[in-house]
C-alpha cells in the first residue's frame, strides 16, 4: 500500500518586528521601480495606499517615508496639490512623534528636491513650515550622519528604497535599518 504525500505547506516568512510585512514589502519593491523607470502616476498610488496602511497599523516610523514617496511620485507626474498634501502629511508625523533630526533632514531634502524641480513656491512653504514647526533652527540639526564601519548599500535589497546615509538610522556599527521598510541591511563583506 502506497502512502499519501501530503501538500507542502507554503513558507511564510513573519513580518520584521515593527517593519513592513512581506506581501506589502513586494509592493513597495514594485512602487521604487516604477518610479525609477517613470511611471510615476501607478508609483504615487501604491507609495500613498502603503503609506495610509502603515499610519492606520501605527508604524510611525516608516509612514512618513511612503508619504514623502507618495508625494515625490505625484509631484514628479504632475499632480503638484497631492504631491504637496502627502509631503505635509508625512512630516506632520513626524512631528507629532518629535521625530525632530529626522524631519530637519527630511524637511531639507524635500526642500532641495522641490527646488531642483522647479517648485520653488512649494519649497518655501514647506521650509516655512519646518521653521514654525522644528523647536531649533533648521540648520542646528545638520550633524554628520552616523557612519556605518562599512558602507551600506545605495539600495534596500528588501524593497528597492534608495538608502541616504542621512536617513538611515544605524543599528550598530555595520547595519543600518531602511527607512521605508524597517529591513536590517548591511554590505555584505
Amino acid at each position: 500500500m502506497r502512502r499519501r504525500r501530503l501538500p507542502r505547506r507554503p513558507i511564510i516568512r513573519p513580518a520584521i518586528p515593527g517593519g513592513i510585512a512581506q506581501g506589502p514589502r513586494r509592493q513597495l519593491l514594485r512602487a521604487h521601480q516604477l518610479l525609477e523607470s517613470g511611471h510615476h502616476d501607478e508609483a504615487a498610488n501604491i507609495f500613498e495606499n502603503l503609506a495610509r496602511a502603515a499610519h492606520d497599523r501605527g508604524l510611525t516610523r516608516h509612514a512618513p517615508n511612503l508619504f514623502l514617496q507618495a508625494a515625490r511620485a505625484n509631484i514628479l507626474a504632475g499632480r503638484l496639490e497631492a504631491g504637496k498634501s502627502l509631503i505635509f502629511e508625512g512630516l506632520e508625523i513626524f512631528s507629532q512623534a518629535q521625530r525632530w533630526p529626522a524631519l530637519a533632514r527630511s524637511g531639507q531634502r524635500i526642500v532641495d528636491e522641490l527646488n531642483q524641480l522647479g517648485q520653488g513656491n512649494i519649497a518655501a512653504e514647506v521650509e516655512s513650515w519646518l521653521a514654525k514647526t522644528l523647536p531649533e533652527p533648521l540648520d542646528s540639526y545638520t550633524q554628520p550622519p552616523q557612519k556605518s564601519a562599512r558602507p551600506l548599500p545605495l539600495k534596500c535589497p528588501f524593497c528597492g528604497g534608495v538608502l541616504r546615509p542621512g536617513e538611515v538610522e544605524m543599528l550598530d556599527q555595520f547595519t543600518g535599518e531602511c527607512p521605508y521598510c524597517g529591513s536590517a541591511v548591511r554590505e555584505d563583506e
